[in-house]
């Protein structure tokens, strides 16, 4: 059996079958999403441009003319924007996300992220505040079962965006801590209420830590 000219037959088709698949650049990429034709913002401050989005697992993983690249689930955006989510800078979803945790409301308008604290807070509350907390209620109602920021969190459905929710923590309006120490009546503050105000202080810190609940 002549070994050289078997290999030789075997190999020089393997290299031009090569050869051929990297001229025609292989199959084309494929992922999981594709949006085609929208106009794309993409957060840079450029100008937009009119292309493709590919979104692979939860990351954006193409942006431009994708040409035959394919995906399950392929929209035509043609006429929409195509944008990164929008931050809601001052929100004010407190109760609203107690009544529908899925956040409809600011989803469905983009906004993808909820900076929550200015002002009033969902926490920590004393048993004064919660009664004038459920006093107070308008249209959305519900119980307060919680005490803490973080048990205020805690209390939406796992799964839910709400769950998802970073908090910050805006010195400037420490009314929340004040009114868990100090009455709305005028008091003195004194030495064991600054102290509780300063123990509040560090709990509203550690509750400021994003985590996956």
């Amino acid at each position: 059996m002549k070994i050289k000219p078997l290999i030789s037959k075997v190999v020089v088709p393997l290299a031009i079958c090569a050869l051929l698949l990297a001229c025609n650049g292989g199959p084309p990429p494929a992922y999981d999403l594709i949006l085609r034709g929208g106009t794309i913002y993409d957060g840079s401050g450029s100008e937009p441009y009119v292309g493709d989005l590919a979104i692979r697992g939860d990351e954006v993983a193409a942006l431009g003319e994708l040409g035959e690249a394919t995906a399950p689930l392929e929209l035509d955006v043609e006429g929409l924007a195509v944008a990164p989510g929008f931050v809601n800078m001052m929100s004010w979803a407190n109760e609203s996300l107690i009544e529908d945790g899925h956040s409809q409301s600011d989803i469905r308008q983009g906004v993808t992220l909820e900076v929550m604290g200015e002002g009033d807070s969902m926490g920590p509350l004393n048993e004064s505040m919660k009664s004038e907390m459920i006093d107070s209620q308008g249209d959305i109602r519900y119980d307060i079962e919680w005490t803490t920021l973080a048990e205020y969190l805690e209390s939406f459905e796992p799964g839910s965006p709400a769950r998802r929710i970073p908090f910050i923590w805006v010195l400037g309006e420490s009314q929340t801590l004040q009114r868990a120490v100090v009455t709305r009546e005028l008091a003195l503050a004194s030495l064991d209420r600054l102290r509780s105000w300063r123990v509040l202080q560090e709990l509203a810190g550690y509750a400021n830590v994003f985590a996956e609940r």
